[in-house]
């Protein structure tokens, strides 16, 4: 994940509804200085009063990583 892509995340509520929720990562903290640490990424959500909130990567599989992804990166993939 990388500042400026565009990701996704499902909310599956109690009732059965799903919402999908697109937001925008706005900073990042806490670059890799080995294993024990992972970065971290705000998210900046489009939905109206939904407060920013922090995620690690998709990538990392971590907790509820797989409603969340990266639906547009604005880094290309080698």
């Amino acid at each position: 994940m990388h500042l400026g892509d565009l990701v996704k995340f499902i909310e599956n509520h109690d009732n059965g509804k799903k919402e999908e929720v697109i937001g925008l990562v706005i900073e990042e903290k806490g670059k890799s200085l080995g294993k024990a640490e992972k970065p971290i990424y705000r998210v900046r959500w489009f939905k109206k009063d939904s407060p920013d909130s922090w995620h690690v990567s998709p990538k990392e599989g971590i907790g509820s990583a797989k409603d969340f992804y990266v639906i547009s990166s604005v880094k290309k993939k080698k």
